[in-house]
């Protein structure tokens, strides 16, 4: 009886533990998946930011050019 008592602790805390290390595991893949998304989308939005600026500079400049001209 003794026995099957400290048998079955042991199992649940078996179970406990797994399930812990489980729910530990998901939740740093699931918050590795968010920050490489998150990283990706402020690279994109840099990036669109830059071309942005970069196509604004030409545009002053071919104004500049122009009115020079």
């Amino acid at each position: 009886m003794i026995f099957y008592i400290k048998e079955h602790f042991y199992g649940i805390w078996n179970f406990i533990h797994i399930t812990c290390l489980d729910i530990i595991l998901c939740s740093c893949i699931l918050l590795t998946v968010i920050l490489s998304i998150l990283v990706s989308i402020f690279k994109y939005k840099q990036i669109c930011y830059f071309i942005i600026r970069f196509n604004r500079n030409i545009y002053i400049k071919d104004i500049l050019n122009i009115e020079i001209l």
